[in-house]
């Protein structure tokens, strides 16, 4: 009998701005994957007061309620030299076909870097969402951004591994964290894997930071997540 379903949270979708003031530690470890199509790494950034770079982290819960917005526009701000504003478009609960229905939001921001991340509701049973719907959502999405805004950043991420109940009704979440370097390689965008940093915790650490099975706590997951995603954005400017 599979197990049953998981409630998730009725949260509506968050629309944030971050502004950070405080720093995110560095951690090694993280696979950080950038097609040279996307030029992220070598394309020079600018930004102003009035127009700031601008990223647009999309996806669920796991991005809703991350809390590492904050300390990655800090630490952008640091190494780069120039204002960041991180903004946020998730929901709790969301899958990717969520993220098809609410790209336009994301678009309507008119982000130079957007970070997608929707594998780990994908891969839940009791959503039905099966691998190849899932491939077809994620590539809807990278190309309606790429259309509508040329020259944006776009990096796939996978995310934190879950454990507990939560865990069993995502017994192939690996494979659609697999996928998502795959799609990277097809599509001509980037790729971080956050899962490395994560498995290096111990059981115990991991029951620690991700007390509900799910989602982190901002203090474990930040200073595990950010130094990557700068890295990845802000490039040779910020090793």
């Amino acid at each position: 009998m599979p197990p049953p379903p998981i409630p998730h949270e009725a949260d509506p979708v968050v629309l944030l701005s971050n502004k950070s003031r405080r720093a995110a530690g560095l951690v090694a470890g993280v696979t950080v994957w950038l097609a040279v199509a996307t030029g992220s790494m070598m394309t020079p950034i600018s930004a102003s007061e009035a127009n700031p770079l601008r990223i647009v982290t999309f996806g669920t819960s796991l991005t809703a309620r991350g809390g590492w917005q904050e300390p990655l526009a800090a630490g952008l701000e640091r190494c780069l030299a120039m204002p960041v504003e991180v903004l946020t478009v998730a929901k709790s609960g969301a899958n990717s076909d969520w993220g098809v229905e609410a790209i336009d939001q994301v678009i309507a921001m008119k982000p130079q870097f957007v970070t997608v991340e929707f594998a780990a509701n994908d891969a839940a049973l009791h959503r039905g969402m099966w691998l190849s719907r899932s491939q077809s959502n994620m590539r809807t999405i990278v190309r309606r951004l790429q259309d509508a805004l040329p020259g944006v950043k776009i990096i796939l991420m996978t995310m934190n591994p879950l454990h507990g109940p939560r865990a069993l009704v995502r017994p192939f979440l690996g494979t659609y964290y697999d996928t998502y370097q795959a799609l990277s390689k097809e599509l001509g965008v980037g790729f971080i894997d956050h899962r490395a940093v994560w498995n290096g915790l111990t059981a115990g650490e991991l029951k620690e930071a991700i007390p509900d099975g799910a989602h982190p706590i901002a203090s474990k997951a930040a200073p595990l997540i950010v130094p990557a995603m700068i890295r990845a954005i802000g490039g040779d400017r910020c090793p």
